[in-house]
């Protein structure tokens, strides 16, 4: 999805002349972190979006190793792990998107069976939001269950 990921950012930047650089940080969590902290140290980067919930739950060990204060470069990103969802309480992340991951593929399906059988779909399903600092309790508490 990365590529695609990219067309839309592009699609939205480039037209506004805005600069961006598209790091591939790969799937190993030990690289990801590597390959994040040499990019800040190297390019001090104004903003983060950080495409994947791999990338955006090692923000915080970035932030750390790279001696980055929370708070200091804005950062929005996916946001399905508890990493992420502490990253945001800790002010690392400004927000991130909450995905409902249990639902996220069951409710479209749903809904394309009873289209398929005729029936009318009269709502929409939320699918993706974004949480901050002021939101993150419920999502927190998801992982603190068990």
């Amino acid at each position: 999805y990365q590529q695609l990921e990219t067309e839309g950012i592009a699609s939205v930047f480039d037209p506004l002349g805005i600069k961006y650089d598209v790091v591939d940080c790969g799937t190993d969590p030990a690289g990801i972190i590597a390959k994040m902290t040499d990019y800040m140290v190297a390019n001090n980067p104004p903003a983060i979006i950080a495409l994947g919930d791999s990338v955006a739950a090692s923000v915080k060990r970035v932030f750390d190793g790279a001696g980055v204060p929370a708070g200091k470069i804005p950062v929005v990103g996916w946001g399905n792990s508890k990493e992420t969802a502490e990253a945001v309480k800790a002010g690392f992340v400004n927000a991130a998107a909450w995905q409902f991951p249990s639902a996220q593929g069951f409710m479209p399906v749903a809904l394309l069976g009873l289209a398929a059988s005729g029936e009318p779909i009269g709502y929409d399903i939320h699918t993706f939001s974004l949480y901050d600092a002021s939101s993150v309790e419920p999502i927190l508490k998801l992982y603190n269950t068990k």
